[in-house]
């Protein structure tokens, strides 16, 4: 069994059509360039960039947590320090949290 390629960086996405509704994807870069994305129905699709796998989720509605707006943050009836993305030990764990219904 091969070992996991190194994450160097991690980046949490929220689904804008469904606030006030948690809709999380998980986007991680490797350390070879490729990344991976994980949504809500624990599909795992990888892609040769960072930027092919973030133009997917925006083609798919998400937008980065980093590049949420105070207006996103409204409709979210939610503070900055209270959105906190969903953790778990594995995928097959993590994948029941990334959806919250709210509201």
């Amino acid at each position: 069994m091969m070992p996991e390629p190194k994450i160097i960086q991690t980046q949490w996405w929220l689904m804008d059509c469904s606030f006030p509704s948690l809709n999380w994807a998980r986007l991680r870069v490797h350390v070879d360039g490729r990344a991976d994305v994980l949504d809500v129905d624990g599909s795992l699709m990888v892609f040769d960039s960072q930027e092919d796998a973030g133009n997917h989720l925006l083609e798919d509605e998400y937008v980065s947590l980093e590049r949420l707006t105070d207006e996103d943050y409204a409709e979210l009836r939610l503070d900055r320090e209270q959105l906190i993305p969903p953790a778990a030990q594995s995928d097959r764990e993590l994948v029941p949290k990334m959806f919250v219904m709210r509201g």
